[in-house]
């Protein structure tokens, strides 16, 4: 009852080895942006930020799926109550939530970044690989269901060798990346556990097509607001002068080269679930291999 309820209401799915795969839209992008303290900004600290940008958004998400999921497996005659309940924005097609124009980008205050929640732990586990956190809730419906959550988290950079290179903890994580091409990635599960995620990295490097690898060029794939602003010599040399003369074009031009890999990454990984395969794919030509073997 609950696939067909799934897929009746038009969610993405793909069922593979008997196993059924839906994807659900994403929560709106937000952007962070730090200007001091970065000799003491670590891995830990680059994550519990990505955490506390997103919880909220995905506390509720996730209640709505609990709601969906109820209406679905509930007695008819309770169905059409809960789900006109449920605004259906917040199921619809996974591309029309990717935001390829950069739009609808909510800055953060700084607070976030002081914010540590006491349930969070930090774990970089070494041989146990590809171990991480799970977490089960369980739903009371006419049938008892039960939900078991995994969570991945995604550093994606542009040139990791060099992004990666300056968290001040770079030397003791290092281990436990793999590196193809000269950029620094996860092969299989990550071995890198933090606050119950699993931590992996992606270089949208190896994502770009063949003659196309620079952020510009990335950038010009999705139109006029995501091409990556362009600075003077002077002012790609002095970047510190440039914050304290001009902190507004400073601020978007960090952010827009972040938002480039962003949005390529997402687009990518929407592609990678159109073959049936989950997360954003290691490599350009590894999603181009499935396209090949499905066609």
């Amino acid at each position: 009852m609950l696939t067909k309820g799934l897929i009746s209401r038009g969610i993405p799915y793909f069922i593979e080895k008997g196993k059924i795969n839906f994807s659900f839209a994403r929560t709106p992008m937000k952007t962070y942006i730090k200007t001091s303290g970065l000799e003491k900004l670590d891995l830990k600290k680059l994550v519990q930020v990505g955490i506390n940008l997103e919880s909220k958004d995905l506390e509720s998400s996730e209640a709505e799926l609990y709601s969906l999921l109820k209406s679905i497996n509930l007695s008819q005659e309770f169905v059409d109550l809960l789900y006109d309940s449920i605004p259906e924005s917040n199921y619809t097609n996974l591309e029309n939530q990717t935001r390829r124009d950069g739009s609808s980008v909510e800055v953060i205050d700084q607070k976030v970044e002081d914010y540590e929640r006491e349930d969070l732990k930090v774990d970089v586990r070494g041989k146990e690989k590809g171990r991480y956190s799970r977490t089960t809730k369980t739903i009371v419906t006419k049938e008892r269901l039960s939900i078991t959550t995994r969570r991945n988290f995604y550093i994606i950079g542009h040139l990791t060798q060099a992004d990666l290179s300056l968290l001040s903890d770079f030397s003791l994580f290092k281990k436990h990346l793999d590196i193809v091409n000269k950029c620094m990635v996860t092969l299989g599960h990550s071995d890198i556990v933090i606050y119950g995620h699993s931590v992996v990295f992606r270089d949208t490097l190896l994502l770009a097509p063949g003659g196309k690898k620079s952020l510009a060029s990335i950038g010009g794939l999705y139109g006029k607001n995501l091409q990556k602003i362009n600075l003077t010599e002077d002012q790609y040399k002095n970047m510190d002068i440039l914050l304290k003369n001009d902190p507004v074009l400073f601020k978007n031009y960090a952010l827009r080269d972040s938002l480039i890999s962003l949005v390529h990454a997402c687009m990518l990984e929407d592609a990678n679930f159109q073959q049936m395969k989950l997360g954003i794919p290691l490599t350009l030509s590894s999603l181009g291999k499935s396209n090949l073997v499905r066609s």
